[in-house]
């Protein structure tokens, strides 16, 4: 291996390494951070659902806890043909900021949508 093809390892894993410490996102206040930290650690997202457009962050307290609510509209992955009569999903979920840096989806309601 040349030290031209070992710097460009070096390179592709120093971008794809976490942030350094203390440049970690702030799932407490940073509404696409929380996004990009929930939804790939769901299998749903991954296996149903095709990209979703217009997220909406809705944060709260309750009982002492810091709650979220996720809320858009997300395609369906796969689907058989682009005439059928259903297009989407509507999806919310809903879960818990456990840190700055960590928070749990609890549950996830998706309601098919269809135009009949």
């Amino acid at each position: 291996m040349t030290h031209r093809s070992i710097m460009a390892v070096l390179a592709a894993l120093l971008s794809a390494s976490p942030p350094a410490f203390g440049q970690e996102k702030d799932l407490l206040n940073d509404d696409k951070a929380l996004i990009q930290f929930v939804m790939p650690k769901n299998w749903e997202f991954g296996r149903v659902l095709d990209p979703c457009n217009n997220l909406k962050v809705h944060r709260f307290l309750a009982n002492g806890m810091r709650l979220f609510r996720i809320n858009g509209v997300c395609g369906i992955k796969n689907a058989l043909a682009p005439d059928e009569d259903c297009y989407g999903y509507s999806l919310e979920a809903s879960g818990t900021i456990d840190t700055a840096t960590n928070a749990t989806i609890r549950k996830i309601t998706l309601k098919l949508l269809c135009s009949a």
